[in-house]
């Protein structure tokens, strides 16, 4: 040994993995040059094996191995295989409800699905009132044939005039193409002093008027007095403007009276209907008297 060598600590640290780089590589050139020192790495080495050998079980046991490592795979396996089915939803619900953006999602999803319920339950108005007209046109369908058999039994029962008797039309202000409309099987010759049973058309009865509603008549009663002092002075009072704005406010709501009395017809409960109906009477009374206070201040001016 001369004073290069190292002491027998750095060699163990050279073994072990422990020293510098540089320091690591002048061991290796010293102990390939000096005996003294290669003898003291190999001894180094063998009690290092040694010492390994012996404490090898020491370590293997308290490391687990592959095996072991495989066994608690499997076992954790076929535990998640082994749980219910609910389970397994509510561990794909708690990753779901742990991510925040397929949270937002999902109550996006939640909300949208409770407004479409709520939107299909809803009462369709409009549909009713369509079944309702289609209903009440059935009903007038199936009237007017009866009604049309009743005119034709009461006509097969009338006494038919033979074919030699012949019927002429006296003084009458129908120009002859009306008579041959109104007329059929009619000679329209000079008038001969001839009798024949004379025939009479059978026409159904109209219908039977409503009653009023509760306060309607008195709304109905006081539209006719102000159209019968209207009636003569629109076209005095109106320039042609105004005339034509007013026939046509007038139109929309006499158009909304007629709905409305349909409506509640079919349903005199209807509150609603029985508001808008008195509304729309009010509004015709207000645009009557519109032109009534315009003639009064025009006569005011005179």
């Amino acid at each position: 040994m001369n004073g290069n060598c190292f002491e027998i600590g750095t060699i163990q640290a050279f073994l072990d993995g422990e020293t510098a780089p540089d320091l690591s590589l002048k061991i290796t050139n010293h102990a390939a040059a000096c005996e003294a020192c290669a003898h003291l790495l190999a001894e180094a080495e063998d009690e290092s094996s040694v010492v390994f050998s012996i404490l090898e079980r020491e370590f293997d046991s308290l490391v687990p191995t592959q095996r072991l490592w495989s066994r608690i795979n499997e076992s954790i396996a076929v535990e998640k295989s082994h749980n219910p089915f609910w389970q397994k939803i509510t561990f794909a619900l708690s990753a779901l409800i742990a991510n925040p953006s397929l949270a937002v999602a999902a109550s996006v999803l939640i909300l949208f699905s409770m407004f479409a319920a709520v939107w299909n339950l809803r009462p369709d108005t409009a549909n009713d009132g369509n079944r309702d007209r289609a209903a009440a046109a059935s009903i007038q369908r199936t009237e007017q044939p009866a009604t049309l058999g009743i005119i034709s039994n009461e006509r097969e029962n009338m006494p038919q005039a033979s074919a030699a008797e012949v019927y002429s039309v006296k003084e009458t202000n129908i120009s002859p193409d009306k008579l041959r409309k109104l007329v059929t099987d009619v000679s329209y010759k000079e008038a001969k002093s001839q009798t024949g049973p004379q025939f009479t058309a059978v026409r159904s009865s109209p219908a039977s008027v409503a009653e009023y509603l509760p306060g309607e008549e008195s709304y109905v009663k006081t539209i006719s007095d102000l159209k019968q002092n209207l009636d003569g002075q629109k076209d005095n009072i109106l320039n042609p403007s105004s005339r034509v704005a007013y026939e046509r406010d007038m139109a929309v709501v006499n158009d909304a009276i007629t709905k409305m009395k349909e409506v509640v017809r079919k349903n005199p409960k209807n509150q609603s209907a029985k508001q808008v109906l008195y509304a729309s009477y009010q509004n015709k009374i207000d645009l009557l008297n519109s032109v009534a206070e315009r003639e009064e201040l025009m006569a005011s001016l005179k």
